[in-house]
């Protein structure tokens, strides 16, 4: 299931822990399908951000963020990449 992007409003609303990236409130991780969109969005983050995300996400989803994963669009669903299989 993809969720809508957050509003402006329901951005603001969340604790600045819910993001990946705290300190700038980017990365949103509140749920398992933003943690999955961040994960598909890490291309777009420096090198170093993209550590601190899989972090943050390994912490709170750790199904999620210890591995390479690919997005198969057929239902959305994340696969670990083959050779962490």
């Amino acid at each position: 299931m993809h969720m809508p992007p957050l509003t402006a409003t329901q951005r603001a609303a969340l604790p600045a822990s819910d993001f990946a990236l705290p300190a700038t409130r980017e990365y949103p991780i509140e749920n398992r399908d933003h943690a999955e969109a961040a994960l598909r969005d890490l291309h777009n983050a420096s090198p170093a951000d993209q550590k601190r995300i899989r972090a943050a996400i390994r912490q709170r989803y750790p199904e999620l963020g210890n591995q390479t994963i690919r997005h198969r669009q057929a239902g959305g669903q994340f696969q670990p990449h083959p050779r962490h299989k």
